[in-house]
């Protein structure tokens, strides 16, 4: 659901908005960090219906059905990690600044 949201907020922002590009940039961001964080804050029981979790699984699968050694994927380990935090950075200073998470 969070995907088609920041499709559709994407597509009218370029496509239909008559709004100014500040305007245009400060909902393409809002848009964009919600989507990232119900990635981020994504809640399960099972730890394997995390779209994360399954992304960097695939990511490590090769195409002969082996996974990538460790300094193969370390890099892309540290690429997730990094946006993890910055998702959470900007999620913490919205609530901060607005009180309430962006919406």
């Amino acid at each position: 659901m969070a995907l088609d949201s920041l499709i559709s907020a994407l597509h009218a922002a370029v496509f239909v908005d008559s709004r100014s590009d500040s305007q245009l940039l400060t909902v393409a961001i809002n848009t964009y960090q919600s989507f990232a964080w119900n990635l981020v804050n994504y809640k399960s029981e099972d730890g394997w219906s995390n779209p994360l979790q399954r992304f960097i699984w695939l990511r490590a699968l090769r195409h002969d059905g082996s996974f990538m050694g460790t300094a193969d994927l370390s890099p892309e380990l540290a690429k997730w990690k990094y946006f993890c935090h910055i998702v959470t950075l900007f999620e913490a200073l919205q609530v901060g600044q607005h009180g309430s998470p962006i919406q």
